[in-house]
């Protein structure tokens, strides 16, 4: 069996999201966007069951951004505003040690193709390179 074979997928953390909104407004030139997320909980699903971070108010997080000149490609913001509820978080060793384990399955250098490997199968067709179905 291949290496992907070998390793055992599972749910680490699970997030929940609720009441997400968007509202965008233009004028010639100028956009307004207003985001707002109601709740968000994220949860511990594995080795044991824990709830890490639950947004206490609504909302959880809103955001106010105002772009002056949209025909731009350099994206510019005259304004951006973040806004964060009130929020619980708990962190116990468990999931200290599963973040630090998902944190370094995110780093660089620790599975996945190197630069010079893409490179070289840039060259080849996919179905000569495939070791086994996707």
């Amino acid at each position: 069996a291949g290496a992907a074979a070998r390793r055992r997928r599972r749910e680490i953390f699970t997030v929940s999201l609720a009441g997400l909104g968007m509202d965008v407004r233009q004028e010639a030139r100028r956009r307004d966007v207003d985001f707002h997320i109601n709740d968000i909980q994220v949860d511990l699903q594995s080795p044991t069951r824990d709830v890490v971070l639950k947004s206490l108010t609504r909302p959880f997080l809103q955001t106010h951004s105002q772009r002056e000149d949209v025909t731009t490609l350099d994206v510019r913001l005259r304004q951006l505003k973040l806004t964060f509820g009130e929020l619980e978080v708990s962190v116990t060793g468990v999931a200290l040690e599963q973040a630090l384990l998902l944190r370094r399955g995110f780093s660089l250098g620790t599975g996945g193709l190197a630069l010079e490997e893409v490179l070289a199968r840039a060259n080849a067709p996919f179905h000569q390179l495939a070791r086994e179905p996707p």
